[in-house]
């Protein structure tokens, strides 16, 4: 074991200090490709999809990445970080939800790499994101933190409407601050990354996508493993959102997503 750590070790090591015209000789990159969705919107499952033949990762060191965005860099640290990061890593495709919250950052730097922005409908999404922190509330892991969830939300607020206490009661954040995340990062995901450059993949058709997917990124859907197509449900639903008045909830949804909902998804119909 401690060989095969030493050898893991040392690939590293080489693999940053080579520079990237070497580099792309000796390990050449077949693709260079990102998945920038949002967190519960198929990110997993992309990044499962193509492991078994390129070098692909999800969230690969999130933890560290959510610190350092929640020290509030600037534009070129931000740039030089995510480059040496590039240089060390050398992955082909990764798939991630900072990179999209650093979507401007990626497409400067990686002027040839290609993103597929995963989206999904406002109302599941809001369900699956309100579940996975519940669910993460009190992890196993002791290396576990929250930062990410300050990064993209901030810090959770000292009153909440009395139609959202039980929000309140579960550590959860407002429905204005989901709701507006989920409209603004999809907006800045379209409007950021070149349309030369981008595949928009809804969720629900992920696993019925391949061919689409391996024509965008130049490779066979042959090399795509869908056996593997991952999926990261979550472990317990706790159906929060049943417990706040439907008009309240059906007001919130319009007021912060109705125009992108109608754009994204035109024949979405909400179940009763």
């Amino acid at each position: 074991m401690a060989v095969t750590n030493n050898i893991t070790q040392f690939k590293k090591h080489i693999k940053s200090i080579l520079p990237a015209n070497i580099k792309n000789q000796i390990i050449p990159r077949k693709i260079h490709a990102y998945c920038v969705g949002m967190p519960k919107t198929g990110t997993t499952s992309l990044y499962a999809m193509l492991d078994s033949n390129y070098r692909s990762e999800h969230e690969v060191e999130y933890q560290a990445v959510s610190r350092f965005l929640y020290s509030n860099p600037t534009k070129e640290e931000l740039l030089r970080y995510f480059k040496r990061r590039d240089d060390q890593l050398w992955l082909e495709f990764e798939s991630s939800w900072f990179i999209g919250y650093c979507a401007e950052v990626f497409v400067e730097l990686f002027k040839d790499a290609k993103f597929i922005v995963t989206v999904r409908d406002c109302y599941s999404w809001l369900d699956s994101i309100i579940n996975n922190q519940i669910n993460y509330k009190n992890p196993n892991d002791e290396t576990y933190d929250h930062t990410w969830l300050k990064v993209l939300f901030g810090e959770l607020p000292q009153t909440y409407a009395e139609e959202e206490k039980v929000l309140c009661d579960n550590e959860l954040y407002p429905l204005d601050t989901y709701l507006s995340y989920w409209t603004r990062e999809n907006e800045k995901l379209l409007h950021v990354i070149p349309e030369d450059r981008l595949l928009l993949l809804k969720t629900s058709e992920i696993s019925n996508s391949t061919e689409t997917i391996a024509r965008f990124l130049g490779v066979s859907s042959s090399t795509f493993d869908v056996r593997k197509e991952g999926s990261n449900k979550a472990v317990a639903k706790h159906n929060i959102l049943a417990e706040i008045d439907r008009d309240y909830l059906d007001a919130k949804f319009e007021k912060h997503c109705a125009p992108l909902m109608q754009r994204l998804f035109p024949e979405y119909k909400r179940a009763g």
